[in-house]
């Protein structure tokens, strides 16, 4: 018996030091100890495999929102590029036009000259 729990003793040091792939003796149908740590080892290693799982597709998804992120600042950035460059073109449109403008802007002096090169014309002589 003292031999039996030196081995379960080696076993349990195992386990506590991360080694879950040990085979664990079980004696006998009644072997409860025994029974207990092959059981143990066995909910460890699915848990540790199921966190495994959770951080692979955890690292998945990371990779996968960096993308998109990554996706959403080019779009930002060209977006950006676009709107400075609509609004060059506006403001060349808009001094474009003022130029227009200024060409059809009549003064009240030019006025009389108009006024009176036309009278001067439209009155028989």
């Amino acid at each position: 018996m003292t031999q039996r729990l030196r081995k379960k003793s080696e076993e349990a040091a195992d386990i506590a030091n991360g080694d879950l792939l040990i085979p664990i003796e079980v004696v006998s149908e009644s072997d409860k100890l025994g029974q207990s740590f092959s059981s143990m080892t066995a909910s460890l290693r699915n848990f540790v495999n199921e966190v495994h799982s959770s951080i692979s597709q955890m690292s998945t998804e990371v990779g996968e929102l960096t993308a998109a992120s990554q996706t959403l600042a080019s779009g930002a950035h060209e977006q950006a590029a676009s709107l400075e460059e609509v609004s060059s073109t506006v403001t060349d449109w808009v001094s474009e036009f003022a130029a227009s403008v200024a060409f059809l802007t009549i003064t009240p002096s030019q006025i009389a000259v108009i006024a009176y090169v036309f009278l001067c014309t439209s009155i028989p002589m």
